[in-house]
């Protein structure tokens, strides 16, 4: 049933597409492999289609589940790479539609990111990338940086916050380059590269929230 979903999900309205997309959220907590294999294609069909519409706070559930799932279930490297592509074509369409829910939840599309790119399989790390260039291009801006920097400033008067969203992906892809990633330092290297070419005149600053995100995410286990 799910497959024959494939073909005819992208061409439903918006209403039916979105009762299907929370029966998908259960679905995927009952960890089957060929079940999860299913909605990874039929996500795959909706997030290729210009037209369709789904609410994006459901969309970011699924793409944070399945991100999640990469760290607390095996997966073969062919989920892997589908899920990597996926969060790459999925959340785009969830910022597209609401900015603000979505940048809340990046960061742990990153870790999820640089889960499957410590994996042992060379797709699954070459999806990751392209999907972490992806959002590093079109999801951090100059607003996202300014936050970082004025929290910063207001922790240097004394005033405690919490890490910043910047704050918290600078501690993530520091953590690209840790023992577990050797394996893909090259990549990694990449990656990082292009956050510092993405931040432009804010690379200096890039550089001091990585390593007071690092401090602070220390701090707050």
């Amino acid at each position: 049933m799910l497959d024959a979903l494939k073909g005819c999900l992208p061409l439903m309205a918006s209403k039916p597409s979105n009762t299907i997309l929370k029966y998908f959220t259960a679905l995927l907590g009952l960890r089957q492999p060929i079940v999860t294999k299913s909605i990874l294609e039929n996500l795959h069909a909706v997030g290729d289609s210009p037209t369709v519409q789904l609410k994006p706070d459901m969309l970011l559930d699924l793409m944070c589940s399945l991100g999640m799932s990469v760290s607390t279930e095996r997966k073969s490297g062919d989920e892997l790479a589908s899920i990597a592509r996926l969060l790459n074509i999925g959340t785009r369409k969830v910022y597209s539609q609401n900015k603000h829910i979505f940048v809340v939840k990046l960061p742990l599309v990153f870790t999820s990111l640089g889960d499957i790119l410590a994996s042992e399989f060379e797709e699954a790390r070459f999806c990751a990338v392209e999907t972490f260039k992806g959002l590093i291009d079109n999801c951090i801006d100059e607003n996202m940086v300014s936050q970082g920097i004025d929290q910063i400033k207001a922790r240097h008067q004394g005033v405690r916050s919490n890490p910043t969203v910047i704050e918290k992906i600078c501690a993530i892809l520091e953590g690209l380059l840790d023992v577990r990633c050797s394996d893909v330092w090259d990549k990694s290297f990449h990656v990082i590269s292009l956050a510092f070419d993405t931040l432009g005149k804010y690379t200096a600053v890039f550089t001091l929230i990585l390593c007071v995100g690092i401090v602070l995410l220390v701090l707050s286990f």
